[in-house]
């Protein structure tokens, strides 16, 4: 019988937890990013089909990263070597944005809530109590050049009333 767990893992095995882990880890110790970047993306980089079939990759873990920074509106793609722990090559993607990440819900939820031109707004449709609102954020969908442009990254709000006994807040 063969102990699986103790078995090396396989050039296309998906990243491990502890993989995931030291690849995001060796991004924050390498200096050459903001603390605060985000990684929408973190996964297994397979090797090519020319190495795996020359014999070149076998022992081979390479993890790829899709890095987003807020501040500077910069996705980059990083490709990172495990055993030697080392980053292979990184590549800036300008213009290009990672999809909504879930933090980025939230905080538009809190955003508008903060809002007076919101809080207005329902105000003068008789909402006396603001917390019987359901704030839901979507997609923007269609957007016109003006919000296309460079470093924007918008989100649609959607208020429906909660009512006191709400079991479904989109049939308000």
């Amino acid at each position: 019988i063969t102990n699986f767990a103790a078995a090396a893992p396989h050039p296309f095995d998906d990243l491990s937890v502890d993989e995931v882990k030291q690849a995001v880890e060796i991004i924050r110790t390498s200096g050459k990013f903001d603390k605060d970047v985000r990684f929408p993306v973190v996964r297994r980089e397979e090797p090519t089909k020319k190495d795996w079939l020359a014999g070149k990759s076998a022992n081979e873990r390479k993890a790829y990263l899709a890095i987003f920074d807020f501040a500077k509106s910069m996705m980059t793609e990083v490709i990172i070597d495990l055993k030697t722990k080392k980053i292979l090559s990184m590549k800036n993607l300008p213009g290009i944005k990672p999809p909504i990440l879930l933090e980025e819900y939230d905080r538009a939820r809190k955003i508008v809530r903060a809002d007076v031109r919101w809080q207005n707004a329902m105000k003068a449709r008789g909402v006396k109590n603001l917390d019987d609102v359901f704030v839901d954020i979507w997609g923007p969908g269609l957007m016109s050049a003006e919000e296309q442009k460079p470093g924007q990254r918008l989100l649609r709000a959607l208020s429906y009333m909660k009512g006191k006994d709400a079991v479904n807040v989109y049939s308000r």
